[in-house]
């Protein structure tokens, strides 16, 4: 967990402190909540180009706007489509959020969802799933 020191000026404080007792978040929340929408603002961005380098393009976030775990939890799992999940071992159930998003792709894949790490009891099971174009998948 990335653990930050922020320093900024007195209005960003107050403004934060207003926030807290206006709403049921906590400071951490609301600080993660800023940086979450931020990412993809366009006045955010359009700040971060003016300041960027000519080389290196900007990043773009990993996460959607659902994907609020991101933000009210301390510790979220992000996991994103493409990359190898193993399955949690011995059937016991693993009750962190999972938040599963695309891969960086415009429009492509299924929609994220938000889910808790499951596997029932007993034996996994092998299989294989053929495509259509001659692509087999085979499953441990």
């Amino acid at each position: 967990m990335y653990r930050p020191t922020v320093r900024y000026a007195d209005v960003y404080r107050n403004y934060v402190n207003d926030v807290f007792h206006a709403t049921t978040l906590d400071r951490n929340q609301i600080m993660r909540l800023a940086l979450f929408v931020a990412a993809n603002s366009p006045e955010f961005n359009a700040i971060l180009r003016q300041h960027g380098k000519h080389d290196v393009p900007l990043p773009r976030p990993t996460w959607r706007s659902n994907h609020t775990a991101l933000w009210m939890e301390q510790d979220p799992t992000l996991n994103t489509e493409g990359e190898d999940v193993n399955a949690v071992d011995g059937g016991a159930e693993d009750n962190r959020t999972v938040i599963v998003a695309g891969g960086g792709s415009a429009g492509g894949g299924a929609a994220p969802t938000t889910r808790p790490v499951t596997r029932p009891p007993g034996p996994l099971r092998e299989g294989v799933i053929r495509s259509t174009g001659g692509i087999s998948f085979t499953l441990y």
